[in-house]
């Protein structure tokens, strides 16, 4: 049996690194440990969804600067997984990213994928 990964657990999750509780190591080590995971299921599309952009926040350069979006995506109904991943993706497309990747170019999380 899988264990369930819930809209309220990614919510806690999400304001925690909002808060400077955790940091995007660990969200993403978290995210990684259960996205695409056999012992680890989501409580439905949009929470895989949000769980998939948290995988890969390392390669994408999500930030806690973009948990408002992902508490957006929350918001919506089970089934709107594509409108989720669009949410995601307007929202990105005013980001400035040559610039974010100049300030995360320091962070071990990120530095991999910022060029240097």
């Amino acid at each position: 049996m899988s264990a369930i990964i819930t809209r309220d657990e990614l919510r806690t999750l999400l304001e925690d690194w909002r808060s400077g509780r955790r940091t995007s190591g660990e969200v993403h080590d978290w995210a990684e440990a259960r996205h695409a995971v056999d012992a680890w299921e989501c409580e439905d599309d949009v929470t895989n969804e949000v769980l998939a952009a948290l995988d890969v926040l390392d390669m994408n350069l999500l930030t806690r600067d973009d948990v408002p979006v992902l508490q957006a995506m929350l918001r919506l109904l089970p089934g709107e997984a594509a409108r989720a991943a669009e949410l995601l993706d307007t929202h990105f497309h005013e980001v400035n990213l040559d610039d974010r990747k100049k300030t995360l170019a320091s962070e071990a999380t990120y530095a991999p994928f910022c060029g240097k």
